[in-house]
């Protein structure tokens, strides 16, 4: 029978210092540590800051106590990555737990995480993801979690697309195969999955199926190594080259071997390894910078963009001497065309297809799924289309906005569908096919057809498989799997065996058993006409190998040898009966939590039959910024008085941007002096809604702009009135707990819908004078839905704006609505310290008579701002103390050209 859908509106997402997006780094200094954007504060002087561990965590097993690579901290003490993610995650999930306390939810006992696929590479050992989860399992169980699951991150991405962002491509009747890429800050993963509407029978009901993965220790970080490098070699004299391969390849060592790398490398060496670590993270932020400024990212389209990188002038000698060295976009676009791509990201691309070559049986790739920080550079889907034609011909490619939060909410909505389904999506699965080849006393390798004993797999499987991908593990975890297979000759004296993931993968250094690959056959054996191979479960998600010789009378084991446990790919099913869930996406660069729990499931099912709350979730999306993220805490709420107090939050959002534009709008339209605005001091319901009733008793039939707040004052007064009434008494305590503002949210969430439906909100950047000129050229970023905002718009006119200003577009005619001094941009001290994140959007929230001051809220976070005479940003008070004498004269700008970048839109076909 068909698996049931369930529709995620909004994941909940878990805040720490006001943000859902927490920087993965750590400051210790003399008061202790901190992390996050607190560390980012903390180390703002050029202290040491120790982020980017992730990686170095699998690379040895906890129970190795020597040679691990240590990290000096700002405290003066050194810590292994093992200790620097104990210490990062004590204070992440502390924070967790206030959150949660705050927020009258239920404490979690059980938490899944993300982890990247197959990790393999010339730096990274075999066993690196079996090292990770042995590290996470030992911090996490040692903060009370009784139940702690894996899954891969493409995995998450998957489930993020198809049920909360919801392509209508990935639920149509119809199958699908989707090639995930999550590229972020240490990691490149891939994946192909299958999926159908129905889910497939064949397969227990599964509504997706991974075909084939793989993945690489290439992230943002990477990159920033190879721009370091390249950076290096223009700056140390020639006559240093080798010494400069030399420090390189040492580094390398350093990161994967550990400290005595460096006890016998010399001085020199070992100043250059840690200087080198620290150019990487300098080099992070012009990365950003230069990357965010560029508009065309064909391969051959000329590139100007430059910024400034600060480096250590002697990377062998004094680390605390600097020189500043010209990043180029042009010498970035090189280094990822030339050495990124072609070396890293391409082989592991073509290794996830090979993967899955055989379950695919000819299908098409028809959806690219892209995640992740690094996907944000335009040219890996350029490459990826001209590259890979032959298997994405005719796919549509989706990038994605919020890449920083779509793994943990990927991660919350499989914990949903385990409430809701039972199983989930992801549970108990391979996620790569298992192949066998055997060598028997050196004589050839071989790729027999395997028999399998006692179990249905599909018919022709090909020579050498033993399990397809997507094969459900429920049986192996139970009981071992048996098959039988015919060599040329017996293993009289050894037998090499190579377990792989395809055919094509025969090096023993690509083998899941690169360990140990040779059992020695017992003296006196005796054979049957067959060789029989087992495979058991031991431990989390290890199987060990035995090679059956001989069976006995009765169908014993007569004569056999056991191989050495391996990893195997897959995901493990387990009973859980907690009611709630963490999902924790432990980033190189950034983490993130979501919370789910059985009831919001409930709740969300229910929803998900409601026609106006998908309205709602779609709005949410499309919105204004100031609109959507109070929108999208509304539609994440479950409890019944969180969710009145999101509902007055977005109302008063809705009837302030509703105020403000009618206000503003009146300006460009009214006839001699008055004073509408004069008595406003406070951004509440009552005050707002009583401004936007006379404002609009003056505007009349002039209203464009703000027409459709004028229909509320025309059409829905009543409820209106009675809504805002209800949200005075609520504020001071004295409300009738039955009255529903759920309407009200709707009616306003529709009428902000019409009002920006043909308009946009945004602001501009990096706005300059074109040489020679008298025209500015520069970027409009529309902030629709919520951060980070990826659509832009290519500018060119007479003005030259502030990036500063915040205005409403006119998309028919590019007319600019100016929307200060009541909305404006600026950067927050603490929360803009993380690299590419996006400046605060300020609005008015009220004054001060008495004492003067203006008070701005931030849009999204719990800052707020205030604005006196005489401080910095005194144009403003200036303006804001004009408002509450006259009210001004003001027009729209006009004689803006906008172009559309196309390559930005969502859902574009690979070739057209």
């Amino acid at each position: 029978m068909p698996v049931p859908e369930i529709r995620i509106t909004s994941s909940r997402m878990v805040e720490v210092d006001g943000s859902i997006n927490v920087p993965t780094c750590i400051y210790y200094g003399s008061k202790g540590s901190s992390i996050g954007l607190e560390a980012l504060a903390q180390s703002a002087s050029g202290e040491i800051l120790n982020e980017n561990f992730k990686v170095d965590l699998g690379m040895l097993p906890p129970e190795r106590q020597t040679g691990r690579t240590r990290f000096a901290t700002a405290a003066g003490t050194w810590k292994s990555a093992a200790e620097l993610t104990a210490d990062f995650l004590h204070q992440l999930l502390a924070a967790a737990d206030a959150w949660l306390a705050a927020n009258n939810a239920e404490k979690a006992p059980a938490i899944m995480v993300a982890e990247p696929v197959s990790m393999a590479g010339d730096v990274i050992p075999h066993d690196w993801l079996q090292n990770y989860r042995d590290y996470l399992r030992r911090a996490l169980r040692g903060k009370g979690f009784t139940d702690i699951e894996f899954l891969p991150e493409p995995f998450a991405v998957f489930q993020y697309y198809r049920y909360e962002a919801k392509y209508p491509i990935l639920n149509a009747a119809a199958k699908h195969c989707a090639l995930v890429i999550d590229f972020g800050g240490g990691t490149f993963d891939i994946c192909i999955i299958e999926t159908t509407k129905e889910g497939d029978i064949r397969r227990g009901g599964k509504n997706a199926r991974p075909l084939g993965a793989a993945s690489a220790p290439v992230g943002g970080f990477f990159l920033n190594g190879l721009i370091a490098e390249t950076l290096y070699r223009q700056i140390v004299p020639k006559h240093q080259a080798a010494k400069l391969s030399k420090g390189l390849d040492l580094y390398r060592r350093w990161r994967k071997e550990g400290e005595a790398v460096l006890s016998t490398a010399g001085q020199e060496y070992a100043n250059f390894c840690r200087g080198f670590h620290r150019a990487i993270h300098a080099v992070e932020a012009p990365k950003i910078r230069v990357c965010r400024r560029i508009t065309n990212w064909a391969p051959d389209a000329p590139l100007s963009i430059t910024d400034r990188v600060s480096l250590i002038a002697d990377p062998f000698g004094n680390l605390d001497e600097q020189i500043v060295c010209t990043l180029t976009a042009e010498g970035l676009r090189d280094i990822f065309l030339n050495q990124l791509w072609p070396k890293h990201l391409k082989p592991v691309i073509q290794k996830s297809l090979t993967r899955g070559k055989e379950e695919l049986a000819g299908q098409p790739i028809s959806v690219v799924l892209l995640s992740g920080g690094s996907c944000n550079i335009g040219w890996l889907r350029r490459l990826l289309e001209a590259e890979f034609s032959y298997h994405i011909s005719g796919a549509q490619i989706f990038p994605i906005d919020d890449y920083q939060q779509v793994v943990a909410k990927g991660l919350a909505i499989e914990c949903a569908r385990r409430f809701y389904t039972g199983a989930g999506d992801f549970s108990a699965v391979t996620y790569n096919p298992l192949y066998l080849k055997l060598d028997a006393d050196h004589t050839g390798t071989q790729t027999p057809s395997f028999v399998p004993k006692g179990m249905v797999v599909p018919k022709n499987q090909p020579r050498g498989m033993l399990l397809s991908a997507a094969f459900p593990t429920n049986d192996l975890q139970s009981a071992p799997l048996r098959w039988k297979a015919k060599l040329e000759r017996p293993p009289r004296y050894s037998l090499d065996y190579y377990f792989t993931r395809s055919l094509e993968e025969h090096t023993e250094t690509e083998a899941f058993n690169v360990d140990n690959h040779t059992v020695f056959t017992p003296p006196n054996a005796t054979f049957d006409s067959s060789v029989q191979v087992e495979l058991s479960v031991v431990g989390q998600n290890s199987v060990r190998p035995r090679f059956i010789y001989k069976t006995g009378a009765t169908g014993e084991d007569a004569v056999f040898v056991d191989g050495q446990p391996f990893f195997l790919d897959m995901t493990v099913k387990q009973e859980s009966k907690s009611h709630a869930f963490l999902g924790l996406d432990f980033g190189t660069s950034n983490s993130s939590i979501s919370y789910v729990t059985s009831q919001a499931v409930e709740i969300q099912r229910s929803r998900s039959n409601d026609v106006p709350w998908m309205g709602l979730a779609e709005l949410s999306n499309t919105l204004p910024y100031p609109l959507a993220d109070p929108l999208k805490r509304y539609l994440s709420q479950v409890d019944q008085h969180l969710l009145r107090s999101a509902a007055v939050e977005f109302i008063e959002a809705v009837l302030a941007v509703g105020a403000y534009i009618s206000f503003l709008e009146y300006c460009l339209t009214k006839h001699g002096k008055s004073s509408q605005f004069s008595g406003f001091r406070q951004r509440s319901a009552g005050p707002l809604w009583g401004l936007i009733k006379n404002l609009h008793s003056h505007l009349k039939g002039r209203a464009r702009i703000s027409a459709p707040f004028q229909d509320l004052v025309l059409h829905e007064f009543d409820i209106l009135e009675r809504g805002v009434r209800f949200i005075s008494d609520y504020k001071h305590q004295k409300t009738d707990a039955s009255f529903n503002l759920h309407p009200i949210v709707v009616l306003l969430a529709n009428t902000a819908g019409r009002a920006f439906s043909e308009r946009r909100f945004g602001r501009f950047e990096h706005v300059q004078k074109k040489p020679f000129s008298k025209v500015n050229e520069g970027l409009f970023r529309h902030a629709h839905g919520c951060p980070p905002f990826t659509k832009l718009q290519l500018y060119r006119g007479q003005e030259n704006y502030s990036e500063e200003q915040a205005f409403v577009q006119e998309l028919a005619t590019g007319h600019l609505l100016p929307l200060e001094p009541l909305v404006f941009v600026d950067r927050c001290p603490k929360h803009t310290l993380a690299e590419g994140a996006e400046p605060h959007w300020y609005i008015f929230d009220k004054y001060d008579e008495k004492s003067r001051t203006f008070s701005f809220k931030a849009i999204g976070y719990a800052c707020s701002l205030e604005i006196a005479e005489g401080d910095s940003r005194s144009a403003y008070f200036e303006a804001l103390r004009e408002l509450y004498h006259c009210d001004p004269e003001i027009a729209l700008v006009e004689g803006n050209e906008f172009a559309d970048l196309d390559y930005e839109r969502f859902g574009t076909k690979v070739g057209n």
